[in-house]
């Protein structure tokens, strides 16, 4: 049997720690807690606005959210002078945008923006320097936008 390098031994554990039978129960304990709490506040006509949704409408919004992504898989990867393939960065991308919306407002995404980017072989502090910018822009455009509406 040939040797395994260490990353691909590392890669090896993580496989064996992510085996599909330890991810199929929190899997279907989220699916139930969804089920269940969509059961209990469901009217009937709730979902009657889907119905009357314009497919063009629906496209434009798969568009839009395409062209974002596209846009951060770009910045991503420019910020990163390259050093990242285009694969690497739609992951770092996916990944981040999944831990903005599953961990709690006060840690977000961002602060796992420096962890997945140091994955991929960014050093740390560059990794800090490349994901830090958007948050701090998304702040001073709130604020620009909130006292110019005032």
């Amino acid at each position: 049997m040939p040797q395994l390098t260490e990353t691909q031994a590392e890669d090896q554990q993580l496989l064996d720690k992510l085996r599909p039978s330890r991810i199929i129960l929190p899997v279907l304990m989220g699916l139930g807690v969804v089920g269940f709490m969509f059961w209990r506040s469901y009217k009937p006509g709730d979902l009657a606005p889907l119905a009357n949704a314009k497919p063009v409408w629906l496209l434009l919004m798969l568009a839009v959210l395409v062209a974002r992504d596209a846009g951060y898989v770009y910045r991503i990867r420019y910020l990163t002078q390259k050093v990242l393939s285009w694969r690497a960065a739609l992951d770092v991308i996916m990944l981040w945008e999944f831990s903005s919306c599953v961990l709690p407002s006060a840690v977000g995404g961002t602060a796992v923006a420096p962890v997945l980017l140091h994955k991929e072989g960014i050093p740390l502090g560059k990794s800090v320097a490349i994901s830090w910018p958007r948050p701090c822009s998304t702040t001073c455009i709130t604020c620009w936008r909130c006292h110019w509406w005032c």
